[in-house]
């Protein structure tokens, strides 16, 4: 009996300590510091280090992902003519990713900056991503007569940006930002063209917000 309640005692403890271990995943690069925003859900920056001294930009390519379970849940809506194949969610993403950098360079060239072609010494880094991507009524054209369906925002996506130094690798700062692509103040009926026109409008005031971030340079928490 002492020995059993012992193994529970050893058992109890080992929980415990590794219930207060810190877990690697909360904090991911302990070098940023979470600091108060206005623009932003989250903004983690390296103390000290001065964005605005860079001129020069690197510009990655958006990686986007859709929300979970969102391609079974459109198509659980819709009949065998209108759902969603693979390759058309694909396409949809496609989309949004290139929509998001050219949203990305057309604010970057607004405030005077260059896109560099190389990871040189005075470039930043930006990698930009789009996750949760979730489009409300994804246009599929079908046969038939198409009844459409009519919304008040075209969806909503959660977008990243990691910021760092393109020699050095070094990461300097991380944004991330929920929003919902919003029509204005209005219904309007769904189509490829027009979910894309909202989320596009979402992507550029995200983009601006982003590079006056990085104007503002150095921020201490």
């Amino acid at each position: 009996m002492r020995r059993s309640i012992s193994r529970c005692i050893r058992i109890a403890f080992l929980g415990a300590v590794l219930q207060a271990a810190p877990s690697a995943a909360a904090s991911p690069d302990p070098a940023l510091v979470r600091v108060p925003s206005r623009m932003f859900d989250e903004l983690h920056r390296q103390v000290g280090q001065d964005l605005a001294a860079y001129r020069e930009i690197v510009l990655d390519a958006p990686r986007v992902e859709f929300a979970k379970d969102w391609l079974r849940r459109m198509n659980e809506s819709r009949g065998v003519t209108r759902r969603i194949e693979p390759a058309e969610a694909a396409q949809i993403a496609d989309q949004m990713a290139m929509a998001l950098s050219e949203a990305v360079r057309q604010s970057l060239a607004a405030q005077g900056y260059g896109i560099a072609t190389a990871a040189t010494a005075g470039a930043l880094r930006l990698s930009p991503s789009i996750v949760d991507l979730y489009v409300n009524a994804p246009y599929v054209p079908a046969p038939g007569i198409d009844v459409g369906i009519v919304h008040q925002d075209a969806g909503e996506a959660t977008m990243r940006l990691e910021i760092s130094d393109a020699a050095t690798g070094v990461v300097l700062a991380r944004i991330a930002d929920r929003e919902v692509a919003r029509t204005v103040g209005r219904y309007e009926r769904a189509t490829g063209v027009s979910n894309l026109f909202w989320f596009e409008a979402m992507f550029r005031r995200w983009a601006d917000d982003c590079v006056r971030e990085i104007r503002a340079g150095a921020r201490q928490p």
